[in-house]
């Protein structure tokens, strides 16, 4: 059986964290000014998660996706958008 990549198992965790079934699932290392300037709080890894219904889940974090799988995450959501900010526990 072939081994899942890191970033399935994270997309996994999501679903999981957020009680939800997700029908694509887009998460990447972060690059340019999202990883470069300190504005952009330097975030790891982005990406975003698309539900059955078409509603679309964007999501960026500090740590790196290895630690989040190895150690669990906690999702918090910004105020009324479908942005998450996901951290490691």
């Amino acid at each position: 059986m072939a081994r899942k990549k890191t970033s399935e198992r994270l997309g996994e965790l999501l679903e999981k964290a957020l009680g939800v079934k997700f029908v694509e699932v887009n998460l990447y290392p972060a690059t340019g000014w999202y990883r470069t300037d300190f504005h952009a709080d330097v975030q790891r890894w982005t990406g975003d998660a698309k539900r059955e219904d078409g509603l679309v889940y964007t999501f960026g974090c500090w740590d790196t996706m290895t630690a989040c799988v190895k150690k669990g995450i906690v999702v918090d959501r910004e105020d009324r958008s479908l942005y998450y900010q996901v951290s490691a526990k």
